[in-house]
C-alpha cells in the first residue's frame, strides 16, 4: 500500500484481502481520510480518473470531485462529517475531474465509517457518461424524431450495447404487448431459440458500428410472426452509444412466397406430366421450353427443339394464318381461342394438331414470349370420319324434321299458337325418341366396343354425344309437360317447408344470398311436387339474371282471402319490349333452352285457380309474384287442363 495511506487504516483491514477485493470492483473505491485525502485508489479509479495509485493517494479528494467537496475545503471540521452521514447509502450526480483535466458526468454513494484512528470516508464511484451520452440521445430524439417514432408502422426498437431493450414504439402493441412489458428486456427475449445465435452476432456487429439486415422469427403473445430488421448503430460525438433496430412483419409475404412456391412445384408437376404438349416460345419463335409430350409428339429431343423455332416445325402454308392468330387475338387479347394446324415431325410425317396459346408478360408489361397447348388430333380426325358415317342417316333426319319445325313455328306465329305447341309435342315424342334412341344405342356400341383404348379426347366426344341426346330429351319432355293435362294431388303446407324443399333441388352460387321472410303460419293446399317445379324455375331465374352476386329475397303475405308469395331479385332486370314476351312459349332469352321454364310455371299456377305476375326494372332486379286462394274449391286429385283445346290435349297425349 502507498506510505501516504494513514496508520489506522492499514491496521484496520486484512491486506491482503482488501487489496485483492477492492481492487478487482468495476467500480472505482476511493477510501478518504478525515482531512478528505485519498488514502487509497483502486483499478477501476486508475481506469476512471487516469490518475496512478503513486500519482493520486494522499492527495486532497477536491482534487477530483471538486464540484461537490470543493466548496467545504477539507473534511476536518466535524460539523462536515455529521451534515454527510444524512446522505450515507444515497447516490449523487457530480463531475469527475480527469488527470488530462477534462470533466465527465459522475455517479457515487459513500459510507463513513470509525476507527481508533479516527473517521474515515469510503466513495465508490462510476462513470456515466455512456449513460449520459444514451439520456441525451434519447432526449434529443425525442424533439426530433417523437412524431415519425411513435406512429411508424413498422416496429423501431432502441437498444443499449449489450442488447438491452431501451425503448420501443406503439406498433409493439399490434402484436398484443404492450410497451412497458418489452422495455427493459434483453432483445434475444422475443426471439425464437433457432435465431438466438444470429441476433446476438449481429448486435456485436452493431456495437462495432457496422449495419445488418436480415430476417427472424419473432415471439409474440399472438403467435410466431416473422420479420426483416435492419439496424444502424447509433452514435453522438463519433461515439457509438446505442442501436436503431427497425422490424417489418414479413409473415404474410412469406406465407405468399411459400404459396408461390407451392404453385411453381404444382406447375412445373401438371407441365411434367400432362398428357398434351406444352411449349413455350420467345416473341421470336424460338422454342424455350417443353414438356416431355411435346417432345413424344415431335420426335425430338429438347436439345434439339430449343435450337429451334415453331416455324420450322410448321407446314409453310400455315405460317401467314397463324401469325395473324398472334397478331389479332394471342398480342391483342392476351391469348387465343383453340385453332388446328399442321406439325412436321421429326421423320418428316406430317400431323394434324390442335391448339390455343397464351401471351407471357415481363414486369413491365411488355410481351416476351407465348406458351401453348398442343394437342395431336390424328386420332380424332379418324373418328370423325368414323362418326359421320354413323350420323349420315341422322342428318337427313334432322334436316327433314328441321323443315317441318319451321312450318309449325309459322302456324304459331299465325294463329293456334297453342295448339301448335300441342302438336309439336306429340310430333317431337313420336317421331324424334326414337332415332335418339338409335343414336344413344350407337354410343353405347362405340364404348363397349372400344372399352380401355378409349383416349381422354375420345371419351370427352362420346360424352358430348351423350349429354346432347339429354339435352334434347329434356326439349321433348318440356313440350309434352306444357301440352299435356295437369293432374294436382293436392296436400296442404306451409309456406316455409314448400320453400325450404324447393331451395335444396337447386345449387344456389355463395355469391348469392337467399333471404327467407316468408310465414310458417301461411298454410296453402297444393299439388306439392309441381308447385316445387314452379318456385324452382323462378329461384333459377333469378339466380341466372345475378351472374356477378346478390340477394333474393322471398315473402309471403295475406291479402284477404289471398296468399301473395314474391320473389324478388337484386339482378339485371328485364326491359320492357323483352318483357311483355316473358312466360310465352318458345321464347327465351338464354343461350340454351325453349322458354318453356315461366309458361310451366304459369301453367301450375293457373292450375292451382291462381296468377303469377313479373315487374322489373333494368338495373333494380325483378319481382315475381304468385298470388294463390287460401280456400280452394278444388278437393283431392283433380285433372286440369289450362289454355288447350281438348283435341290438343288429346294429341299430345300420342
Amino acid at each position: 500500500m502507498p506510505k501516504r495511506e494513514s496508520k489506522g487504516f492499514s491496521e484496520y483491514r486484512n491486506e491482503d484481502l482488501f487489496r485483492s477485493i477492492i481492487n478487482y470492483a468495476s467500480d472505482a473505491i476511493i477510501p478518504i481520510d478525515i482531512s478528505g485525502k485519498i488514502v487509497f485508489w483502486n483499478k477501476a479509479a486508475e481506469k476512471i480518473f487516469g490518475y496512478s495509485s503513486e500519482e493520486i493517494v494522499g492527495k486532497p479528494v477536491t482534487k477530483i470531485m471538486p464540484s461537490h467537496f470543493g466548496k467545504h475545503g477539507s473534511l476536518h471540521a466535524e460539523e462536515a462529517i455529521i451534515s454527510r452521514e444524512g446522505f450515507v447509502g444515497k447516490t449523487f450526480e457530480t463531475v469527475g475531474v480527469r488527470k488530462d483535466g477534462s470533466t465527465f458526468p459522475l455517479e457515487f454513494s459513500y459510507s463513513v465509517w470509525t476507527t481508533e484512528e479516527g473517521v474515515f470516508l469510503t466513495l465508490i464511484a462510476r462513470d456515466i457518461t455512456e449513460r449520459k451520452k444514451m439520456e441525451e440521445m434519447l432526449r434529443s430524439s425525442e424533439e426530433r424524431y417523437r412524431s415519425l417514432f411513435e406512429n411508424a408502422k413498422d416496429i423501431i426498437v432502441l437498444l443499449d450495447l449489450k442488447g438491452k431493450i431501451v425503448n420501443v414504439n406503439k406498433a409493439c402493441e399490434n402484436y398484443g404487448v404492450k410497451r412497458k412489458e418489452i422495455i427493459g428486456k434483453n432483445a434475444l427475449d422475443f426471439v425464437s431459440q433457432d435465431y438466438h445465435s444470429t441476433v446476438f452476432e449481429e448486435i456485436k456487429k452493431l456495437s462495432k458500428g457496422k449495419l445488418v439486415s436480415g430476417e427472424v422469427e419473432i415471439k409474440t403473445p399472438k403467435g410466431i410472426a416473422f420479420a426483416e430488421y435492419s439496424g444502424n448503430p447509433i452514435k453522438i460525438d463519433k461515439h457509438i452509444v446505442g442501436i436503431q433496430i427497425i422490424v417489418r412483419d414479413i409473415t404474410q409475404r412469406k406465407r405468399d412466397e411459400e404459396r408461390i412456391r407451392q404453385s411453381e412445384k404444382m406447375f412445373r408437376e401438371l407441365f411434367e406430366t400432362s398428357l398434351d404438349g406444352i411449349v413455350m416460345v420467345d416473341m421470336h419463335g424460338k422454342i424455350v421450353d417443353c414438356n416431355q409430350a411435346y417432345l413424344n409428339m415431335l420426335g425430338y429431343s429438347k436439345n434439339e427443339l430449343k435450337r429451334m423455332t415453331f416455324h420450322q416445325i410448321t407446314p409453310e402454308k400455315w405460317h401467314k394464318i397463324e401469325e395473324r392468330i398472334i397478331k389479332e387475338q394471342v398480342i391483342r387479347k392476351g391469348y387465343s381461342s383453340e385453332y388446328e394446324k399442321e406439325y412436321i415431325r421429326k421423320d418428316g410425317k406430317i400431323f394434324p394438331v390442335a391448339l390455343k396459346a397464351w401471351l407471357i408478360k415481363d414486369g413491365n408489361g411488355k410481351p416476351k414470349g407465348m406458351w401453348a397447348v398442343v394437342r395431336d388430333i390424328t386420332e380424332q380426325k379418324l373418328r370423325e370420319k368414323k362418326l359421320k358415317r354413323y350420323t349420315h342417316s341422322l342428318e337427313g333426319l334432322v334436316e327433314k324434321k328441321s323443315k317441318e319445325l319451321k312450318e309449325t313455328q309459322l302456324k304459331l306465329l299465325q294463329s293456334e299458337r297453342l295448339a301448335a305447341i300441342g302438336e309439336l309435342a306429340g310430333m317431337v315424342g313420336h317421331d324424334l325418341r326414337n332415332p335418339l334412341m338409335g343414336i344413344a344405342g350407337a354410343v353405347y356400341y362405340l364404348k363397349t366396343k372400344a372399352k380401355s383404348k378409349l383416349d381422354n379426347t375420345e371419351k370427352k366426344m362420346l360424352k358430348i354425344i351423350e349429354e346432347n341426346i339429354a339435352y334434347s330429351n329434356k326439349i321433348i319432355n318440356d313440350l309434352q309437360d306444357y301440352s299435356r293435362e295437369l293432374i294436382l294431388e293436392l296436400n296442404e303446407i306451409d309456406v316455409k317447408t314448400l320453400l325450404k324443399g324447393s331451395l335444396s333441388s337447386i345449387r344456389i352460387p355463395q355469391s348469392v344470398e337467399i333471404i327467407d321472410e316468408t310465414c310458417k303460419r301461411h298454410i296453402i293446399k297444393v299439388d306439392v311436387n309441381k308447385m316445387k317445379r314452379a318456385f324452382v324455375n323462378i329461384l333459377q331465374n333469378a339466380v341466372d339474371a345475378m351472374p356477378n352476386g346478390g340477394k333474393i329475397i322471398i315473402k309471403s303475405r295475406k291479402a284477404k282471402d289471398t296468399l301473395v308469395i314474391s320473389f324478388k331479385d337484386t339482378g339485371i332486370g328485364i326491359p320492357k319490349e323483352i318483357l311483355k314476351k316473358i312466360g310465352k312459349p318458345l321464347f327465351t332469352t338464354k343461350a340454351k333452352g325453349m322458354g318453356f321454364g315461366l309458361a310451366i310455371c304459369r301453367r301450375i299456377i293457373e292450375a292451382h285457380e291462381g296468377k303469377l305476375s313479373i315487374k322489373s326494372t333494368v338495373g333494380n332486379g325483378t319481382t315475381v309474384k304468385i298470388s294463390l286462394p287460401l280456400t280452394s274449391k278444388m278437393k283431392g286429385k283433380q285433372t286440369i287442363l289450362v289454355g288447350f283445346p281438348k283435341s290438343v290435349a288429346a294429341y299430345a297425349k300420342t
